[in-house]
């Protein structure tokens, strides 16, 4: 179909108007397509949501950590300033009762808490001090917040190692199972805002003793 020179010039000058109007309001022309970040994340997202949590090799130390009752040995480098502090270390918890034995560059502290009281014992003289603690919540994992975010390989101490990756409230735990040593638990990797830990695991289970926080008989408090 033809169109006459009036209606063409017409068609030119609301389209000239228009353009004038977007330029003086600033905007422009919203884009169809999203942002390729937040598809990738939504994406991993439902991919972990969609994983058997229960038949992941995590599952049975994940459930410790839920519960609130378990020992955790391990040896490994904490990431401090000014300078990496090499350690082994005995983590017990129960309920609201807690254990840390860290020994260090040929020092051992022993700290237990019972609710909001701790107990700063001193193996050497018999002795322990009574205090208040509340910066020790990082080497708690808060287990009731983890939730699977990952899994793949990577290589450990030069051994393909498999990882499963977790989220808590503060930070993330990652897994690692040795594939050439029968899927063994090798390490945990802590990390949060305030200390980067890998954990090589020397002990992970149910075995808490009532003692373990208790002040040994014969202390005596200062």
């Amino acid at each position: 179909a033809g169109c006459s020179k009036d209606d063409a010039a017409s068609e030119n000058q609301v389209s000239e108007d228009a353009a004038s109007e977007d330029a003086i309001s600033g905007e422009t022309a919203p884009e169809d397509t999203a942002p390729e970040d937040t598809a990738s994340e939504d994406t991993a997202s439902e991919d972990a949501a969609q994983v058997d949590t229960s038949k992941l090799l995590s599952n049975p130390y994940v459930e410790l950590l839920k519960s609130g009752r378990y020992v955790l040995k391990f040896r490994g480098v904490v990431d401090l300033d000014p300078e990496d502090i090499f350690s082994d270390v005995t983590i017990a918890r129960e309920g609201e009762n807690s254990l840390w034995i860290i020994q260090a560059e040929g020092s051992k502290s022993h700290i237990i808490t019972k609710g909001d009281t701790a107990f700063m014992v001193d193996d050497e003289s018999h002795s322990y001090i009574t205090g208040t603690m509340s910066n020790m919540e990082t080497s708690m994992i808060n287990g009731e917040s983890l939730k699977f975010s990952s899994e793949g390989e990577e290589i450990i101490d030069g051994r393909t190692m498999k990882y499963e990756e977790y989220s808590y409230d503060i930070g993330k735990l990652k897994f690692f199972f040795d594939t050439e040593d029968d899927k063994k638990l090798h390490a945990v990797l802590n990390t949060n805002p305030v200390e980067t830990v890998m954990m090589e695991i020397t002990e992970f289970s149910e075995n808490v003793t009532p003692d373990m926080f208790e002040v040994p008989e014969g202390y005596s408090g200062i």
